[in-house]
């Protein structure tokens, strides 16, 4: 063999090694990266552990507070939640987000006064903040206060006239004030911007429910119940008409549906029983009211409706007792039945 041929084959050999040799280190980094990325997903399983992994290296904590705050907020661990936004504030105690989102979890708590503070310590920070608004006119509207949500809701839209959220809320505002008209124009553009808004939808049917536009409100419940099936709310809305429009069968079917997908709805045990008065059948009508009671021990309605059953069997005894008991927890027809009840005993 000649030195040409000879150096041509090393060179060949050089080459094919020089390859192997860099395939070897392809693959090495590739099954690297593959560790390291089947690591992180392991570290970062969920939003809790992403955010625990972030506040553990120490890289912006604030954010990453503000982060857990949340992922703790939606999983109802509302302490831990606090906990984590007030450090946030510690540490950045501009934070108009910390101050929003735990004004968000006081809401969720029910401490409604301590939300409105921290609302307004956001919207001091940051006077643009919609969002902000939002929510404090939801507390508003939690509190009874209306027409203070209507204003923060109007203040909201004027800096984001996109937030389909907003105008149903306004909209519950203005149903809640008996303003049926507006709170449909509400809802309207509620539905205008996001077509698949059931909540929207089963506002409206209510609206349109107190008006006494019984076919319009099922309507707009249908189509809650067609985009969203699995809403109790829905059923036990579109039931509630069914038994107005003296469609008890239908009605029944409705708080049927409505039990299945909440065993622990009181109203609709409580609609059902009316339902059941109504054909008669006043030994279910009991049994449901009487479930009713059991989930809600102070249901002044169910007290009453249970007092009207006993009444009709010719049980006065009893009846007197459920319209006392009515009466006592507040409610006007309750006294009313049990001044009946007396007279005729």
């Amino acid at each position: 063999m000649d030195r040409k041929k000879i150096k041509q084959e090393r060179k060949h050999i050089s080459s094919s090694y020089l390859n192997l040799t860099f395939l070897t280190a392809f693959i090495t980094l590739l099954i690297l990266l593959s560790f390291t990325a089947f690591f992180r997903n392991t570290i970062w399983n969920d939003e809790l552990t992403l955010w625990e992994d972030v506040i553990n290296k120490g890289a912006d904590k604030p954010r990453a507070y503000l982060g857990r705050g949340l992922d703790y907020n939606n999983k109802g661990q509302y302490d831990r939640a606090v906990e984590d936004y007030n450090k946030a504030i510690a540490l950045y105690p501009n934070y108009a987000y910390a101050y929003n989102n735990r004004g968000n979890v006081y809401n969720n708590k029910g401490q409604y006064d301590r939300a409105v503070e921290d609302y307004n310590k956001a919207i001091a920070l940051y006077p643009n903040y919609a969002k902000a608004y939002y929510n404090r006119g939801n507390v508003y509207n939690s509190k009874g206060q209306h027409d203070m949500a209507i204003e923060d809701f109007n203040t909201a839209i004027a800096i984001d006239p996109n937030y389909a959220y907003t105008y149903n809320n306004r909209g519950a505002a203005y149903e809640k004030k008996g303003q049926h008209d507006m709170a449909i124009e509400d809802f309207n553009t509620a539905i205008a911007i996001d077509p698949n808004y059931a909540d929207a939808y089963i506002n409206r049917g209510l609206a349109y429910y107190n008006k006494g536009q019984y076919d319009m409100a099922i309507e707009d419940l249908n189509k809650a119940i067609a985009l969203k099936p699995d809403y109790a709310d829905a059923y036990n809305n579109r039931g509630t008409i069914y038994y107005n429009k003296g469609q008890h069968d239908r009605a029944i079917e409705d708080f049927n549906k409505v039990i299945a997908l909440d065993p622990n709805y009181a109203k609709a045990y409580y609609n059902r029983g009316l339902a059941y008065g109504k054909k008669g059948q006043h030994d279910r009508a009991i049994e449901d009211f009487n479930k009713a009671i059991a989930l809600k021990s102070d249901y002044a309605n169910a007290y009453s409706g249970r007092g009207l059953a006993y009444s009709i069997k010719g049980n006065i005894n009893r009846a007197i007792s459920d319209f006392q008991k009515a009466c006592d927890l507040g409610s006007e027809i309750g006294c009313e039945n049990l001044q009946e009840a007396l007279q005729k005993r």
